[in-house]
């Protein structure tokens, strides 16, 4: 599992004025519901004062942290804590209304400005009641980028499942983790983390002839069944057989860990799975997740992955934390 140092880290990194190495992209992800801020950094890549002044921001320069009670703001003249009394829903996206946590007396706003793929475009800022707005664009991610990172990443459309079974022997590349037990952090993954999530299932033989005594010497010499013939295989013509089929489901997550110091630790977690469950959302929306399997495991609270209604892989969910694949 992630150890409290990365995750201390991470926060403070996001949110606390630590130096970001690269934006928050146009296309990172969409925003279907104010919920879907609360823990994301903006990191933008354009400052305008209109009708006076436009500049581009180096990585970091300026950035908002979004918490539920709080928005962390970082940049020349602006930087601070506000406190978000409200977030409403607008025409162009949402607005948060914000007082200073120091000073009550500050007020002002931050407007979230959505594309037509619920993506945002813009931040818009304003301090006080009293001072002019200030809009941040977000990046556009350079092509070369975007053409590596497609071919890198899951993406959310790409793998289908015909039913629940099939998921073994799939393997994803997550592009976000959002850290639930810390406020919701919403962590943007890169190449060097190879992350990714294996559905691993192995199947071994066990002849079952060895134990009875030995009848037939013709049929206690002949051969095994090779695992695929076995797997066409009823339990009558099992039992015929002599064998028995045992059968190990394994969930295995792994991740590149780099801590504060710069040192990196590879991390693997596997959890064993006892039994799987399927759930189906109805009232789901088009672009929503309207499947849900679910993983009891031999030990643990159970892991859980969404699909969309294609049943395309969404989403993942194990040790309070959840995964999202590109273009969720």
């Amino acid at each position: 599992m992630f150890k409290n140092l990365l995750l201390i880290f991470f926060l403070s990194a996001s949110f606390l004025g630590v130096a970001q190495e690269d934006y928050s992209y146009i296309s990172d992800r969409k925003f279907k519901d104010p919920t879907d801020l609360m823990g994301y950094d903006f990191v933008p890549g354009i400052m305008e004062i209109k009708g006076e002044s436009q500049q581009e921001l180096s990585p970091g320069e300026y950035s908002f942290g979004v918490t539920e009670a709080n928005l962390f703001v970082k940049g020349e003249e602006i930087e601070g804590v506000y406190s978000i009394n409200n977030i409403n829903t607008t025409d162009y996206g949402y607005k948060l209304l914000l007082m200073n946590a120091r000073n009550p007396t500050i007020q002002g706003h931050l407007k979230v400005v959505l594309n037509n793929r619920a993506q945002v475009d813009a931040l818009i800022f304003k301090r006080t009641t009293n001072e002019q707005e200030i809009i941040f664009y977000q990046a556009q991610m350079p092509e070369a980028q975007r053409n590596e990172e497609d071919a890198f990443f899951s993406g959310r459309w790409e793998q289908e499942l015909e039913d629940k079974d099939s998921i073994w022997g799939m393997a994803v590349r997550p592009f976000f983790r959002i850290h639930e037990a810390q406020r919701g952090v919403q962590e943007r993954l890169d190449f060097s983390d190879s992350t990714s999530i294996e559905f691993i299932q192995t199947v071994k033989i066990i002849d079952k002839r060895k134990k009875k005594k030995k009848k037939n010497e013709e049929a206690a010499d002949a051969g095994l069944p090779t695992i695929a013939e076995a797997l066409m295989m009823d339990e009558y013509e099992l039992k015929e057989a002599g064998i028995k089929l045992k059968e190990r489901r394994v969930i295995k997550i792994r991740s590149i860990v780099t801590y504060e110091d710069g040192t990196t630790e590879d991390v693997v977690t596997e959890y064993e799975v006892d039994k799987m469950t399927e759930r189906e959302d109805e009232t789901a929306a088009p672009d929503g997740e309207r499947y849900q399997i679910e993983f009891e495991l031999e030990k643990g609270a159970p892991l859980y992955l969404y699909l969309t209604p294609k049943r395309t892989l969404s989403a993942f969910e194990a040790g309070g934390i959840r995964y999202l694949l590109k273009g969720y």
